[in-house]
């Protein structure tokens, strides 16, 4: 398993003891307690985790040493530009980007969507908490990813992905994506 995956090989739980006393009361007060008998009724059970130790894939013939593997909950989107089709609503924002269709990402990359190779990555709305804003993804079935957008409605592990158009935004609908966070090649 990838450094940051984990997997329950076995549940835990707690064990029962019984313990039975003798206790004896003098005007309604307890004066004397005594431990008789002491029997394990249901012995404890550890939890047993496994961590992941794997530090790096092979993708596209590249070597990637990996920071952190994450399982994400992938949506798409346009830039809300003219000519991505994106439907504006009575105020001028777009659906996609609302009033912030400019053309330019949040870290003021221009937003133009790329096909996943090395040379021309995806750009990727994250949640900057479990992403951080310029890391180098690769998400499993579209390639390569520049985490470079957020969103108000990212947020956990939450990917939204830059599409030339808003009708292939639309059509990517809501898919669940393994996500690779890149420290470098090796």
């Amino acid at each position: 398993m990838l450094r940051g995956q984990t997997r329950i090989l076995q549940q835990g739980y707690e064990g029962v003891k019984e313990l039975i006393y003798k206790v004896v009361y003098h005007d309604g007060k307890q004066v004397e307690k005594t431990l008789l008998e002491e029997k394990i009724v249901k012995e404890k059970q550890d939890r047993i985790i496994e961590y992941g130790t794997i530090e790096a894939i092979s993708r596209g013939g590249r070597l990637l040493a990996v920071k952190r593997m994450l399982t994400v909950t992938a949506t798409a989107y346009c830039s809300g530009v003219e000519g991505t089709g994106c439907p504006v609503d009575h105020r001028g924002w777009t659906q996609c980007t609302g009033p912030y269709a400019n053309g330019y990402t949040s870290i003021g990359w221009p937003a133009i969507s790329g096909n996943g190779s090395r040379e021309r990555p995806h750009i990727a709305a994250v949640d900057p908490s479990r992403i951080p804003l310029r890391s180098l993804l690769y998400i499993e079935g579209l390639g390569f990813a520049y985490a470079a957008d957020v969103g108000s409605a990212i947020k956990g592990n939450r990917i939204d992905i830059l599409m030339p158009t808003h009708y292939e935004a639309w059509r990517f609908g809501r898919q669940i994506r393994v996500v690779y966070i890149i420290d470098r090649e090796l």
